[in-house]
């Protein structure tokens, strides 16, 4: 009983969303509030549901070879994976897992971290990135052509025997 209260109080406490799933069947056995609260469901309504009801059809390939990789202990974390919400809007989460035997089945317990901002910082990172990158690149074109400018002058000038205007 006592440690029936520890493990409540931990994985109810944990800031972290962590969710069971049977690696048979790829079904929900259990889910704490913090993965309620991330996906918008219900513990009941997740133990419902499986890995592909969360995640957007034209990445589940992708995140079932993950979840495949991790039950076999191949890796223990799948990075920046797409989940869904019950009301349709997507995510980001980092996902670590562990193989586990729960009332006599195997399941993959993931503990969800929500990446989305750090994804949407990254990208405005590389998209400033790109911004400063073209601009360098329009500002160095600009200086090689005022270079090319001034060789020609000198030319002009040297064939018009004049001495040369700008110097190396």
């Amino acid at each position: 009983r006592e440690s029936e209260a520890r493990y409540r109080a931990l994985f109810d406490g944990a800031a972290e969303g962590i969710l069971v799933a049977d690696l048979q069947m790829k079904q929900f056995r259990y889910a704490n509030p913090a993965l309620c609260r991330m996906f918008g469901y219900t513990e009941e309504e997740l133990t419902r549901l499986g890995v592909a009801d969360i995640h957007p059809k034209g990445s589940l390939d992708h995140v079932l070879a993950e979840f495949e990789a991790q039950a076999r202990g191949e890796k223990t974390l799948a990075t920046d994976l797409p989940c869904l919400r019950k009301d349709g809007t997507m995510f980001y989460a980092d996902v670590s897992a562990a193989l586990t035997v729960l009332d006599g089945h195997e399941c993959n317990v993931g503990f969800f971290a929500d990446v989305t901002e750090r994804k949407r910082a990254e990208r405005e990172l590389k998209d400033q990135l790109e911004h400063i990158k073209r601009s360098s690149e329009i500002m160095f074109g600009r200086e090689g052509r005022v270079v090319e400018i001034k060789q020609e002058v000198n030319a002009l000038l040297k064939e018009l025997g004049r001495p040369a205007k700008y110097m190396s």
